[in-house]
């Protein structure tokens, strides 16, 4: 394999506060909808991503990790975006089984983006 699989590091946090207050302003009604937008729409995509490594389906999970990375990037998860990032190109690569070497660090850090939306309170 190419790649080289880097998480932020520990000072970045799992959910930059910051990235989305300047990103989305201090309106609850805002946050709170796109908190609800992501809770949502994530886990399917997370659970389709984790069915694409067990079937090794390159496509599949590149077009899922790409979505995913970006919207990461977005709402401010930087450990996350990165874990979507090589698995996009793990994808690319066809490398199954250093893909399905990933998901036990994609499951924990995915977990801890969605503890930490849950309990996100007004910016």
């Amino acid at each position: 394999m190419t790649n080289t699989f880097a998480v932020p590091a520990p000072e970045v946090p799992v959910l930059d506060d910051s990235r989305l207050a300047a990103e989305f302003g201090h309106v609850p009604e805002v946050l709170d909808e796109l908190r609800t937008l992501f809770l949502t729409r994530v886990p399917p995509l997370y659970e389709a991503i984790v069915d694409a490594i067990v079937a090794a389906d390159g496509p599949a999970l590149v077009a899922h990790a790409h979505s995913l990375r970006g919207a990461c990037s977005t709402f401010g998860a930087p450990h996350l975006a990165q874990v979507w990032a090589t698995l996009e190109a793990l994808g690319r690569e066809a490398d199954f089984d250093e893909a399905a070497g990933y998901r036990a660090l994609l499951s924990a850090e995915f977990e801890q983006v969605i503890d930490q939306l849950r309990g996100l309170t007004v910016l």
